[in-house]
């Protein structure tokens, strides 16, 4: 008998494409349908369903995954609960800015580009929490761009009708919320911790027993754009980040957890090599 290897697969999106990466030694190792189990249809022109698109964990404690999907108009993000069928037709929670005070920033009003992300179980009661970044919002309407996150809570019945945490950027053009994400247990107290961007700066957010930390624990300053939890990297019982700089021409860099947070020098630099090009991003948020 012919044995058959599967390594780990990737889910790639590049040029509006999804690609999925199998890899193994066996054309016939991994058949997957050829039409798929689950689609959903935006609503009207210029609904862009799916630019953000997020498996969250398991929100409401069913054993199953689940996942957020954006829409840019109107402004808004769904939460679809999976089960033995895959996900649900209907979105059983929406979150719409301007209902938990976020009054957005495009002229056009219902014109949101919102970020979404699991935040962990960053209060330790079994279901998987989630983060959403407006990073358009303006405290003055239409202008600032300070930008906005805020957290819901995972339980029994699907995510909290109300944000358990909320923060606002402190200065124009900060952005806060361009990249949200959890970072996994940075600080090794057994809470997942909350990773936000805005201003080039990664902030990490502790999680604990009444949810997150009103501050950072850790400020990252530089020209960063996305960060990312990578696990344990050098078994330590914290999780380490990976950071990415705005510009393509500049090191990506990895920073290690403690019982203090993020290190504050990186323990890993990846330089560019050569003459470094910016192309298409390749990950799916």
């Amino acid at each position: 008998m012919t044995s058959v290897s599967i390594r780990p697969s990737r889910l790639l999106a590049a040029a509006s494409l999804l690609f999925l990466v199998v890899c193994s030694n066996s054309a016939q190792a991994a058949p997957f349908m050829p039409t798929p189990s689950w689609t959903r249809l935006g609503s009207q022109q210029g609904a862009n369903i799916g630019l953000r698109t997020a498996i969250i964990g398991d929100v409401n404690g069913d054993g199953y995954r689940d996942a957020l999907v954006t829409r840019l108009r109107p402004g808004d993000v769904s939460l679809h609960l999976g089960s033995a069928q895959g996900l649900g037709p209907a979105a059983a929670w929406v979150f719409v800015p301007s209902e938990h005070g976020g009054n957005g920033t495009n002229i056009v009003v219902d014109y949101l580009d919102l970020y979404v992300g699991s935040a962990g179980d960053m209060n330790g009661d079994g279901f998987d929490d989630v983060i959403i970044g407006n990073p358009y919002n303006s405290l003055v309407p239409n202008t600032s761009g300070e930008g906005k996150a805020w957290i819901f809570l995972g339980t029994a019945t699907g995510l909290a009708n109300s944000a358990i945490w909320t923060i606002d950027g402190s200065g124009q053009q900060e952005r806060l919320g361009f990249w949200v994400g959890t970072a996994g247990d940075v600080n090794g107290d057994g809470y997942a911790d909350v990773l936000i961007t805005g201003a080039g700066a990664v902030r990490l957010y502790a999680g604990g027993q009444s949810g997150l930390a009103p501050g950072p624990l850790t400020v990252l300053s530089g020209d960063y754009r996305l960060a990312a939890g990578l696990g344990d990297l050098n078994h330590d019982r914290t999780t380490d980040v990976v950071v990415a700089p705005r510009a393509c021409d500049q090191p990506v860099k990895i920073f290690g957890g403690s019982g203090s947070g993020l290190s504050v020098a990186p323990i890993y630099t990846a330089q560019p090599g050569g003459t470094a090009t910016c192309p298409a991003p390749l990950l799916a948020h």
